[in-house]
């Protein structure tokens, strides 16, 4: 019989297991351990009847043993092996393999493989994005990635942080306009273009000047909207590694701006989403930069909490990019050490402790 196991990154590995436990299994050296564990059975087993009477363990464990015995010692099964890392054309063969260890690892693996299959469905970018069936977590996530989207070039990001300083957040402490107009407002770029101050001024890094912000201001917006392709084009790298660059901008757009009309939300279109985006990163580092420069108390403990709600975020960002790594190599190893484990497990099985054994092991 031919039995079927998936796995995740670790297929040469899991091969090269097999390949010893089959190759083992083989041996002379096989049989000799599986009489050894009998032998021990044996005598455990008489000394339990004798000084304990217990018969109902000797039945227990007598059954497990011809089971496993019989499909360990009598029964071989091929396994093709599967890695879903290495495309869906890559597998390996591994041939003489145990049918009792080869059955329970193709079940396990392949309903795990089921599992994964059905939550990538909501997890991954479908081909169709409806939203009813799939793809609904992986457009609200990545909406929800675009909200804390900032501008990627350096140059654009410090002129933004520079005008919303000197030009919004003063105009603001002027009373020349309300928090409102702009807290308030689903679009920072039509929000600023109507209420421009006419008497302030900022520093300008691309032109190195001091500019008015009513003359400014154009500039900035042609700057962010060149910069929406920027943004989306690191964030595509991430997401569709190894793509065109181009396609997966428009993919990445076409699903902001998908998900946006399902949801209801207030701007539909994937560039004015990641400009708000923008918009809004830069204000909230103006208003940093305004409470730093703050000698009053109650500015600098609020200043501290937002540093430590930066640091806490930052803390909780970089333990999930580790267990990106490190949680597919540990269910490499504890893969492997399974099938290793199994001539262990099998002498285990001969004696009285076979029904112990086999819940635990399988």
């Amino acid at each position: 019989m031919m039995y079927e196991l998936y796995t995740t990154g670790g297929g040469d590995n899991l091969y090269l297991t097999l390949n010893a436990l089959a190759s083992f299994a083989g041996t002379n050296n096989y049989l000799a351990i599986i009489r050894i564990g009998l032998l021990i059975g044996m005598i455990m087993t008489a000394f339990q009847i004798i000084f304990g009477g217990q018969l109902k363990h000797f039945v227990q464990a007598y059954l497990i043993m011809a089971l496993v015995g019989t499909l360990s010692i009598t029964q071989k099964s091929d396994v093709i092996i599967f890695d879903k890392t290495k495309g869906p054309l890559w597998s390996l063969t591994v041939s003489n393999v145990p049918t009792s260890v080869a059955y329970v690892g193709s079940f396990t693996s392949r309903f795990s493989n089921t599992l994964t299959e059905r939550i990538e469905t909501l997890f991954t970018p479908p081909t169709y994005l409806a939203y009813q069936r799939q793809g609904m977590l992986f457009g609200a996530t990545l909406a929800t990635k675009s909200s804390r989207w900032r501008a990627g070039t350096a140059s654009v990001h410090e002129n933004l942080v520079n005008f919303f300083d000197q030009c919004v957040i003063d105009a603001v402490d002027l009373r020349y306009y309300s928090p409102e107009t702009f807290v308030q407002s689903g679009d920072l770029d039509a929000a600023v273009t109507a209420n421009m101050p006419n008497s302030l001024a900022y520093y300008d890094v691309v032109t190195r000047s001091t500019m008015l912000c009513k003359d400014g201001w154009p500039a900035i917006q042609v700057a962010i909207t060149n910069e929406v392709d920027v943004v989306l084009g690191a964030q595509a790298a991430s997401t569709y590694r190894g793509g065109d660059a181009t396609i997966a901008i428009n993919d990445l757009k076409s699903t902001l701006t998908d998900f946006a009309s399902f949801a209801g939300l207030a701007s539909t279109a994937a560039t004015s989403q990641v400009k708000q985006a923008m918009l809004i990163a830069a204000m909230d580092d103006a208003a940093s930069r305004g409470i730093s420069a703050s000698s009053t108390a109650a500015a600098l403990q609020h200043l501290q909490s937002a540093r430590a709600e930066v640091q806490t975020r930052s803390s909780y960002q970089a333990v999930g990019a580790n267990a990106l790594s490190w949680v597919p190599y540990l269910k490499i190893v504890f893969e492997n050490l399974y099938y290793g484990a199994f001539p262990i497990a099998l002498v285990l099985m001969m004696t009285p402790l076979a029904m112990a054994v086999a819940r635990g092991y399988f």
